[in-house]
């Protein structure tokens, strides 16, 4: 009887379980009405809404690249959104730190102001002639990760992180050195630097020696050497919040200068790259297809797990 009423527990726990993970599943694709409606957590607000995908990716490409860039760069940026969105459907949110950046069209107002109009309707048309069309590599939505600015190249998905994918790889963006934020400079004096040292990496020498020990070939720092102790570009990057992990140092008295290239993790699309290039003639499809290698565009509606 006992192992009866056990079995009897185990099973509504599990069928528990079973719900509430199905119940976060925040993608429910309609095709007699081809829309696409996704589950959407304000973390501020600790709220949670059914938003029509498209609806969600206008605020995240108002919130993520300027409305004054060319329309074919917007498009590719809703495109890389949009596809970001499915690929990460565990859960939506506007944590910008898991997650993309969204805002709503009341947020919008208030940004812009007196070129909301002229904006929101740049921005809408970008999305409605895209509309539902995502990036796709072998069948498989892709991981469209995106950057403000690359460093003249873009990064290998390996070099940053600890995966890899055939279509995150290191590609030409040279018009990026044109942007406003290709270049920038932190100054550290050389006692913050041995406080952040110690309190993140036990480096509890009295002096500081910086020198860059290793380089991809995009120039992006491998490692550097903090007197003897070894660290990743990328982890001293984010030690000292610099704009991104390519950077030469330069000491001038007791300051340490870390001199920039690009902003961002410098993988994937550059937004400012895809900007100079639609400037240059291109358009939305050819962009992504120069940021992500060998990708194709499809829509939704084609991707069986999506169809009600």
């Amino acid at each position: 009887m006992k192992k009866i009423i056990l079995f009897i527990i185990f099973f509504h726990i599990i069928l528990l379980v079973f719900t509430v993970k199905t119940n976060y599943m925040p993608i429910q694709y309609d095709e007699n009405n081809n829309s696409t409606i996704i589950n959407y957590k304000d973390i501020n607000k600790n709220e949670t809404q059914k938003l029509d995908l498209e609806d969600y990716v206008l605020g995240v490409v108002a919130a993520e690249m300027p409305a004054s860039f060319e329309i074919e760069a917007l498009k590719a940026q809703t495109l890389a959104a949009r596809t970001y969105s499915l690929k990460n459907k565990a859960f939506i949110t506007n944590d910008i730190n898991c997650d993309q950046a969204f805002a709503s069209k009341e947020e919008l107002k208030k940004r812009w102001g007196k070129n909301f109009e002229k904006n929101y309707n740049k921005i809408k048309l970008a999305i409605s002639e895209t509309k539902g069309e995502i990036v796709v590599f072998n069948g498989e939505l892709i991981d469209a990760v995106y950057h403000s600015t690359s460093a003249g190249e873009t990064q290998n998905a390996e070099d940053v992180w600890k995966y890899s994918h055939p279509y995150l790889i290191s590609v030409m963006s040279t018009l990026d050195s044109k942007a406003p934020s290709y270049n920038a400079e932190v100054r550290v004096s050389e006692k913050k630097l041995l406080e952040i040292f110690r309190n993140n990496l036990g480096i509890k020498e009295k002096k500081v020696n910086l020198k860059v020990k290793e380089r991809y070939e995009t120039g992006y720092v491998k490692t550097i050497l903090i007197n003897k102790t070894e660290v990743k570009g990328t982890e001293l990057r984010k030690l000292l919040n610099l704009r991104s992990n390519n950077f030469d140092i330069e000491k001038k008295g007791s300051e340490y200068i870390f001199k920039t290239k690009g902003y961002g993790h410098g993988v994937g699309m550059s937004q400012y790259g895809a900007n100079f290039l639609a400037k240059e003639g291109m358009k939305y499809d050819e962009i992504i297809k120069h940021y992500y290698t060998g990708v194709e565009i499809r829509q939704i509606g084609q991707m069986t797990e999506y169809r009600k």
